[in-house]
C-alpha cells in the first residue's frame, strides 16, 4: 500500500516507573506535539498547531511512581 506523508499523526504510548524526584523533559517536532503523563487527560506541554521543528522544555515535574506517557 502507498505510504501517506501528509496529514497523519502518531501516538506513542509508554508506561514508565519513575524513582522520587523532580523532572524536566524536552519534546520536539514540526507541525504539532503534545506530552501528557496521565494518558492523555492534560497536557503538560501542548504544541498542536502547523510549525516548523521546534522543541519545548516543560516546567518542572514532581513525580514518584508508574506514570503513562
Amino acid at each position: 500500500c502507498a505510504t501517506t506523508t501528509e496529514t497523519f499523526s502518531v501516538r506513542y504510548r509508554l508506561r514508565k516507573n519513575f524513582l522520587p524526584g523532580t523532572y524536566q523533559f524536552t519534546v520536539g517536532g514540526d507541525d504539532g506535539y503534545r506530552l501528557s503523563l496521565d494518558g492523555g487527560a492534560t497536557w503538560i506541554i501542548n504544541r498542536w498547531n502547523d510549525q516548523s521543528y521546534n522543541s519545548t522544555i516543560s516546567t518542572p515535574v514532581s513525580m514518584n511512581g508508574d506514570y503513562d506517557m
